[in-house]
């Protein structure tokens, strides 16, 4: 053994453990080395512990055998300041050297236990605190931390799944619509509150203003009504993607638009009713002949709603709106503009007018002067353009008149009313005639020409029906009859006793269609019509075939008392009291026509005629149809609404006729019901809207 160290100081050292051994200070060393004496001194000049590192690299240092003990694989010398300046204060670390280079050792006096045992001898506890050594390396805290962030997000993306789930059925508090609350309530609850609450705003008139002039329409009649079910949808439902939605079960609802089912058709007619008080229908340009002179009539633009934005006006605001709804007023222009007029003068109208035209048939011939040609002729628009039509019959009657042995029309089988008023079917008879289309198809290539000569073909003519097919008709009994009274314009009598000749005897077969219009066309004064008062756009003024609305909505309620299915009609824009409200019919051929379907399984023969009645001093046009009684028909005018008082226009324009103020406007509504051996078949209604009957005052153009 080597003697033993002096210290300066004393110092307890405690005893080695079993298996340690004592370093050459007198220290416990490591009991894994034993370090040889040569070759290596401490600084206290005593020998120092060879490192291992030394012999390990070194063999011929290693100490030998017998001086080695089997000790751990590693050794971790520790320090424990005593407090004095030359003690060090850091943890010594394998590798670390004292002085001088060498290995350091552990500090003077101190004990240092084996690695794992406290001082005492026991296992020794790892150091408490947040920096205690950890038995896992920094990746996996790093993990942990990740996982445990992970699960909270997981935890918060459950949660929020399950309250969007939980609150898909229940409406959000305070939610309400239109004033109705259903803040809370479920889905079907809200819905049933909605209808409730709602019920009387479809059924009350709401206001409207459309160029300072008000109305009012019924939003269930015009066909809008609240989607209770599709609105509380909006406001309830699984919305995992707006957050808002769950939001709003906590904060409140609000209010939120109501959804609203729209019936179109109801709702263009409630349009076009809240149109009248600002309609001002455009005018085309025309062209016509007075005295064999080409004249081009100028178009003017129109006004009226703007349709679809008053659509979505009435549809939004039907229910929220504070207080009038305002629709906007636009510019309607004409379809004939003044530039297609003056081509359509300059090209068929003037050359038309610029001769007589010799009409070649056969051997013979005959002559059509400028008057028969341009009294025979109209100009009517037809798919944006101006068309010229001729009055093929009435031209081919002037040329049968110049040629009566060679042109002899045939005539089909018809009804004509005998003495008694009563129809008779007359046979037909075979004739020679020539064709009307190729005969105003001839004149109007020769009006091209320098030479102007039409050549047509003689034609022979059978009858088209015979005598046998309207006998079995069922033609036997008056079904319908209407009367209205005339005025005391001469002019607009004359007119309405022509077309009357003309409808009378006309049948309509079962399932055809009868066309006012195109029955008594072309009205012209070739085919026997004058000009007389019509009202164009809210002016009196003249125009050919003045009167026969009067016709047309004559015929129109005799049908309507007959039940058939009624079809294109417009009343008047002003109300005359010799018409049954809303159940008249203009007439503007072609743009207005009169249509009805004999929609029974007999022929329908109509009986026309200008005669005495108990209404007016001036006489009565009255119309009957004749057929097989086959419908009961019942029908029932509601109260008038919305009644606006006349005023007083001034107009300046030429054809300007001056008139005192009439009728007030108002909104006229209706109802027919037709009924077959006692059970409802068919139920017509009708909404008209008419303008006042306002002073006018012509005012110098």
């Amino acid at each position: 053994m080597p003697p033993a160290p002096v210290m300066s100081s004393p110092v307890d050292l405690a005893p080695p453990t079993p298996g340690s051994a004592l370093g050459p200070d007198g220290l416990v060393a490591d009991p894994g080395v034993v370090a040889p004496q040569t070759g290596y001194e401490s600084a206290m000049g005593l020998p120092a512990p060879i490192p291992a590192s030394a012999w390990l690299a070194d063999p011929s240092t290693a100490p030998p055998a017998e001086q080695v003990e089997e000790a751990p694989a590693q050794w971790t010398p520790r320090t424990v300041s005593s407090g004095s300046p030359s003690r060090r204060s850091a943890e010594a670390r394998p590798g670390d050297q004292a002085a001088g280079g060498f290995p350091q050792g552990p500090p003077d006096g101190q004990y240092v236990p084996p690695a794992g045992q406290a001082p005492d001898g026991l296992p020794q506890r790892p150091p408490d605190g947040p920096h205690a050594p950890s038995d896992q390396p920094a990746g996996s805290k790093g993990r942990m931390v990740a996982l445990v962030a992970c699960g909270a997000l997981m935890l918060l993306v459950v949660v929020y799944v399950g309250a969007c789930f939980a609150m898909a059925d229940r409406v959000p508090r305070g939610t309400s619509v239109a004033g109705v609350s259903i803040g809370g309530m479920s889905r079907a609850d809200a819905a049933k509150a909605l209808d409730s609450g709602l019920a009387k705003a479809a059924t009350t008139p709401v206001a409207t203003v459309a160029d300072g002039k008000e109305s009012t329409f019924v939003p269930k009649e015009a066909g809008l009504t609240v989607d209770a079910k599709e609105t509380v949808k909006t406001a309830t439902g699984v919305r995992l993607a707006q957050p808002g939605q769950l939001w709003r079960h906590v904060a409140g609802g609000g209010a939120i638009d109501p959804v609203t089912k729209v019936d179109t058709k109801k709702l263009n007619d409630a349009i076009a009713v809240l149109e009248q008080p600002v309609l001002v229908e455009p005018v085309n340009a025309t062209v016509s002949f007075t005295g064999g002179k080409t004249e081009v009539t100028p178009a003017s633009d129109g006004e009226g709603l703007d349709a679809k934005a008053a659509a979505s006006a009435l549809t939004e605001q039907w229910l929220t709106a504070d207080g009038p709804i305002t629709l906007a007023v636009v510019t309607k222009p004409p379809v004939i503009t003044d530039a297609i007029a003056q081509k359509v003068a300059k090209e068929q109208a003037e050359p038309l007018a610029a001769g007589a035209i010799k009409v070649s048939v056969e051997a013979s011939s005959a002559t059509l002067s400028v008057e028969q040609l341009t009294n025979g002729a109209a100009f009517v628009p037809k798919d944006g353009a101006l068309v010229m039509v001729l009055d093929g019959p009435g031209l081919v009657g002037m040329i049968a008149q110049q040629l009566p042995t060679l042109l002899d029309n045939a005539s089909d089988a018809h009804f004509e009313f005998d003495a008694s008023g009563n129809p008779v079917v007359v046979a037909g008879v075979p004739g020679s005639t020539v064709s009307p289309e190729a005969l105003t198809a001839a004149l109007v290539k020769a009006s091209q020409t320098p030479q102007r000569t039409a050549t047509v073909a003689l034609v022979v003519s059978d009858p088209e029906h015979s005598k046998q097919d309207l006998d079995g008709l069922g033609v036997k009994e008056v079904v319908s009859t209407f009367s209205t009274p005339l005025t005391s314009e001469p002019r607009r009598t004359s007119n309405i006793t022509n077309g009357a000749s003309i409808v009378n005897g006309t049948l309509v077969r079962p399932g055809e269609t009868f066309s006012l219009g195109e029955t008594i066309s072309p009205i012209t004064a070739s085919n026997g019509f004058v000009e007389a008062g019509v009202i164009n756009n809210g002016i009196h003024t003249d125009g050919m075939g003045g009167g026969l609305s009067q016709l047309s909505t004559t015929t129109f309620n005799a049908a309507f008392e007959a039940g058939m299915e009624l079809g294109e009609h417009k009343p008047h824009s002003e109300w005359f009291n010799r018409y049954p409200e809303g159940r008249e019919s203009t007439l503007s051929y072609p743009e207005v026509d009169m249509k009805w379907t004999n929609n029974t399984p007999y022929g329908a023969v109509l009986k026309a005629w200008v005669g005495n009645c108990d209404k007016s001093g001036y006489g009565c046009v009255h119309v009957q149809i004749w057929s097989t009684k086959h419908w009961t028909v019942e029908s029932e005018t509601f109260a008038r609404q919305n009644v606006v008082a006349p005023s007083t226009v001034h107009i300046s324009s030429p054809k300007c006729q001056p008139s005192s103020a009439g009728n007030p406007g108002f909104l006229s509504t209706g109802v027919r019901r037709v009924y077959l051996n006692g059970e409802l078949k068919d139920t017509w209604k009708w909404s008209w809207r008419y303008s006042p009957t306002n002073q006018i005052v012509c005012d110098k153009p």
